[in-house]
């Protein structure tokens, strides 16, 4: 299946909410779904905030350095360094509908 798949630009495989799983999906359809969830969930930043927002970590993690231990410290330094922001991934709902039961009514 995945070996056709790149003849079809229009599908993308897309990871479910169950592990190892994928579906495919209408490349247009990804894109309205992930436009919808950004819309909701993500908020606008810019540049200059998120500098901002490293200076103040640093700040704040040399203010509780002696709580801390050597370990602690270096790893909570690295993270702030690395800048890190996560990518968006979207995964598919992929959920069976539950059956009613029959009750004899």
């Amino acid at each position: 299946m995945l070996s056709n798949l790149h003849k079809h630009d229009e599908f993308v495989a897309c990871p479910t909410d169950k592990t190892n799983s994928f579906v495919l999906m209408k490349t247009a359809d990804l894109n309205e779904q992930l436009t919808a969830h950004l819309e909701e969930d993500a908020v606008r930043t810019t540049h200059s905030r998120l500098t901002k927002v490293i200076a103040k970590a640093r700040e704040k993690l040399k203010t509780v350095a002696d709580l801390l231990s050597t370990n602690e410290y270096n790893y909570i330094k690295s993270t702030i360094n690395e800048h890190n922001i996560p990518s968006m991934q979207l995964l598919v709902k992929d959920h069976k509908s539950k059956k009613k039961k029959d009750n004899g009514n």
